[in-house]
């Protein structure tokens, strides 16, 4: 999600796509997501699983990292919600993924752009 609001803010036109759950982290990012102007259409959103976090430590010396994921929710976007996103993927010029969704997921974002 980081890297979807960093590139609108750098100007692109970015349509989030992404799955939720239904709690106060829901709540922040989709806050966030609005304060900023994105696209939410295609926020969906899970009733049994925790919206995904992360936690970035920064090393101060070096500026080395480590991240720790919970993906939460977004382990759970379905075949049929990413296949309801395929007009928007064949439209766009590109598209950024990430590994905090399921493969399954991400495969056929990428099958469907490169088609």
């Amino acid at each position: 999600m980081n890297q979807g609001i960093a590139a609108h803010k750098a100007g692109a036109d970015v349509t989030m796509v992404t799955k939720l759950g239904r709690d106060d982290l829901a709540q922040i990012a989709l806050k966030s997501f609005k304060s900023a102007g994105m696209k939410i259409d295609y926020v969906f959103f899970d009733d049994e699983h925790e919206t995904g976090a992360a936690l970035i430590m920064v090393e101060n010396g070096t500026a080395e990292n480590e991240i720790v994921v919970s993906i939460g929710a977004c382990n759970f976007i379905t075949d049929d919600e990413v296949e309801s996103v395929r007009k928007e993927i064949k439209n766009s010029k590109l598209l950024l993924t990430q590994l905090g969704t399921n493969l399954s997921a991400v495969y056929k974002a990428i099958d469907i752009a490169n088609k």
